[in-house]
């Protein structure tokens, strides 16, 4: 049956998400972008709410009204409709639909309730989810609350039996306990009276088991004298008749010890052939020298790498000494981080360079600015002197406008033909007086006017000034004298000749790379080499062994291993055949032998219960003793299951969750000291504890992943947790919704994080649904997760508000072929 696999998911008015509308969901993986608020963590909780019925954190967080609010504020009603590619297992449908209105939500969702409960745990994982992740799966108050991790153990597990029988046997901690649990127990401390009726009872039982006696005994005593006669020994008196029947049935013993031995020696030869199928035949000699060659090339290449340092580390000391003296600060470097560290030196002495340049750029454009400040100056200040003399030349206007004004007062009030100023008469009379006074008024005016425009004129140019002179001054402040100008250039031009001996440098450093993977190469090929030699000798040890087991001598020792274990396994074959033959022919006499010695057993009880009443008293105490040594053994079965469940669990968490936690978390952050994982239970309890742990590089114990990591990489391990929970339970939904997954992430770790998506999405067919709100982030995951094969496909869907209305796009990318490249290959 496949899998079933997202297809669409249609919204009508949820949450803050108005309108109706159709999502696609049925790409390998599908992108959400959208600011916060505009409705991404509503779009998750749609496809949650179909498929589950529910949402997860809004159920856990207490609000037991939350139903009433996932109608979209101001509808009259919505919907959520989830489809399905495949029928999922245990439903017949591929889609369902959720109503919601005012008073809550109504409808079946797709998942049934196991399903439902493995998406909310295992796929879906909420932004509101990832902060408390840790504290879900292991709570600090473990006897009060069942961690979700702990079911989840149980679960992957199913030990239920187990748990069943350790609470069971609870009672079996103290007798007390133990003897309120057991009606018999009591019923035998309380009712002791009823001995003398049980009295009664045994001498009736007594004799049955007498005359059960007698008659195995009669059929012993034939099969044995049947037996001895056939080996030429007389019959079978009833006195020696025990001890014969025990001497033979000690033969049966020896039989089954050396059954048993066959079947150990069986049991080597079937792993012996299943590690030589794994490795094959040894070759000839010629293969164990190979080892020797390739310790011989593991130690020429290391000394390649040291004779190359020994030549160049020198000149990379001192490029990078060089280079702390330019940039003013020490810059060290190490051969195993040589790259890195030259490329930093590099990168600095670049960065110096640039600034460099900045401030000498700079300080030429103070410096023009200087000048044309002076130029200006020179120019504002001629012209103030022209402006001045001109002003100087009119000063007497002022006084002849005032005259001017004068006369305009006194023009309407002549009426004789004599100047009023100067007391002349003028010939023609009254009228040739006024013209002349017109014609002087205006003289004087245009003067005055003259006068008033040039002293703005002035007063301007002195304010211009001004100006220029305060902006020269600030400008010559920040021009670098002569000698700081002369110590910049000097300090640029010698970063400039050191960073042309960067390519030499490289060179070394490229070439001591390339000698140190040839080194590594020679070590892995060495390892391998001397791996497969020593699983050849352990073979040929356990061959041996078993052969000098069975008394077989190899004298042939070019015979191959395949041929020595089937002459090994052929011997063993016919030594049990052998032993079953002489097994089925005492079988018999050991079945009636021991329903011989049960009966005498019995009947020797019985005898002992017809003794006097003190006798059945003592009885009775010893049965009371069986009791307790029954209820210490039940006590140690406790014990032992509770021993066996320990290892179990911490069996889980060593080589499946520890282990897919460790390689999820280090590959998000390869560079974090202390990795998180859960901590064994050291000590058999009645209930599972789980508690929240680090160790180091080095396997040693840390403190807490709230204590050891920071916040990013403490979101990082609930992240990576989450991822290993998913692939470690059963793989029932191939679906990996995560709701803004990258909290306090850096760039290295979202480069990680998109890596590992790639991963899962192409090589575990994961369906991938993962909601952003950072553009950048949104558009770097869309470049990483892009279609690269036949069958891959990407959706990503932008959600925004116009005018307070959601707005939802989708746009869909499918893999496409190369046609550049296939028309070059043909």
């Amino acid at each position: 049956m496949k899998q079933p696999r997202l297809q669409s998911l249609e919204i009508n008015n949820f949450r803050s998400i108005s309108g109706r509308w159709d999502v696609p969901l049925d790409g390998s993986v599908v992108l959400v972008h959208g600011d916060n608020g505009a409705g991404k963590s509503s779009l998750l909780s749609a496809i949650e709410l179909a498929a589950t019925g529910e949402i997860a954190y809004l159920r856990d967080s207490g609000d037991t009204t939350y139903a009433r609010h996932l109608l979209h504020r101001g509808s009259d009603a919505g919907a959520v409709t989830l489809t399905v590619g495949d029928m999922l297992t245990g439903s017949a449908r591929n889609s369902s639909t959720l109503v919601v209105n005012p008073k809550g939500q109504s409808g079946k969702p797709l998942l049934s309730n196991a399903l439902a409960k493995h998406f909310s745990e295992r796929c879906f994982l909420s932004q509101a989810t990832l902060g408390r992740l840790l504290d879900v799966y292991a709570p600090v108050d473990q006897k009060r609350q069942q961690s979700t991790l702990i079911s989840f153990v149980k679960e992957l597990l199913g030990i239920d039996r187990l748990d069943a029988l350790i609470a069971g046997l609870h009672s079996t901690i103290r007798i007390d306990y133990a003897q309120k649990k057991s009606r018999v127990w009591t019923g035998a401390l309380a009712d002791r009276s009823e001995l003398d009726v049980r009295h009664k009872d045994d001498l009736a039982r007594k004799a049955v088991l007498e005359d059960r006696m007698n008659r195995l005994r009669s059929e012993l005593s034939l099969l044995v004298t049947s037996s001895t006669t056939q080996q030429g020994s007389e019959d079978a008196s009833d006195t020696d008749l025990v001890p014969r029947i025990e001497q033979q049935l000690i033969s049966i013993g020896d039989s089954e010890k050396g059954n048993q031995e066959l079947a150990r020696l069986q049991a080597s030869v079937s792993i012996a052939k299943s590690i030589l199928q794994a490795i094959g035949e040894p070759g000839n000699q010629v293969e164990f020298l190979f080892t020797d060659t390739l310790n011989i090339e593991v130690e020429s290449a290391a000394r390649a790498v040291e004779v190359w340092w020994e030549m160049n580390e020198d000149s990379v000391t001192s490029f990078a000494k060089k280079a702390s003296q330019l940039l003013g600060a020490t810059n060290t470097w190490r051969r195993e981080h040589a790259a890195a560290d030259v490329g930093r030196i590099i990168s600095l002495l670049l960065g110096k360079l640039e600034v460099t340049d900045q401030q000498i750029q700079a300080n030429d454009e103070k410096a023009n600015r200087v000048r044309t400040l002076q130029e200006e100056l020179k120019s504002l200040d001629a012209r103030r002197k022209a402006l001045k003399l001109q002003w100087d030349s009119l000063a007497t206007s002022v006084v002849s406008g005032q005259l001017s004004d004068a006369l305009a007062m006194i023009l309407p009030s002549i009426d004789s033909p004599e100047c009023p100023v100067c007391d002349q008469a003028f010939p023609d009379g009254k009228l040739g007086l006024e013209q002349h006074l017109r014609s002087k008024l205006s003289q004087l005016e245009t003067q005055a006017t003259l006068w008033r425009d040039i002293d703005s004129q002035l007063r301007e140019c002195s304010t211009e000034m001004e100006q220029a002179q305060a902006e020269l001054t600030r400008a010559e402040e920040r021009v670098f004298e002569e000698p700081d100008l002369t110590k910049l250039r000097t300090l640029r031009g010698a970063i400039v000749t050191h960073l042309d001996q960067a390519p030499s440098i490289h060179a070394v450093v490229d070439e001591a790379i390339r000698l140190g993977d040839i080194l590594i190469s020679c070590q892995e090929n060495a390892t391998s080499a001397i791996t497969r030699r020593a699983k050849f000798e352990e073979l040929r040890n356990q061959i041996d062994a078993i052969e000098k087991s069975l008394g077989l001598r190899n004298e042939r020792d070019f015979e191959t291993f395949d041929s020595r274990l089937s002459y090994a396994e052929e011997a063993i074959s016919n030594r049990r055949g052998k032993i079953s033959a002489v097994m089925s022919g005492l079988q018999r006499i050991k079945e009636i032998f021991e329903a011989y010695k049960e009966t005498s057993i019995e009947l020797e009880r019985a005898m002992m219960r017809s003794n006097s009443s003190s006798r059945q008293l003592a009885e009775v105490n010893g049965q009371l003793r069986e009791a307790r040594d029954r209820k210490e053994a039940a006590s140690a079965l406790r014990t032992k299951a509770e021993e066996i469940r320990s290892r179990v669990i911490n069996s889980v968490f060593d080589q499946h969750l520890n282990s897919t936690w460790k390689e999820f978390f280090t590959r998000l952050v390869p560079n974090e000291p202390f990795i998180p994982q859960f901590d064994k239970q050291v000590k058999s309890e009645r209930s599972i504890s789980v508690k929240l742990t680090t160790v180091d590089r080095f396997g040693r114990n840390a403190g807490t992943p709230a204590a050891m990591l920071s916040h990013g990489n403490v979101n990082t391990a609930a992240l990576s947790l989450f991822l290993s929970l998913h692939f470690v339970a059963h793989d029932e939904l191939p679906w990996l919704i995560l709701d803004d997954p990258i909290q306090s992430m850096d760039d290295i770790h979202i480069a990680n994080f998109a890596a590992l998506l790639k991963r899962i999405s192409r090589e575990q067919k994961r369906q991938v649904v993962v909601a952003v709100h950072q553009r950048e982030l949104f558009d770097y995951l869309a470049l990483e997760l892009a279609p690269a094969a036949e069958g891959q496909s990407l959706i990503e869907v932008e959600i925004s508000r116009h005018d307070g209305e959601s707005v939802l796009s989708s746009v869909r990318t499918e893999y496409q072929p190369d046609t550049a490249v296939r028309r070059k290959a043909a």
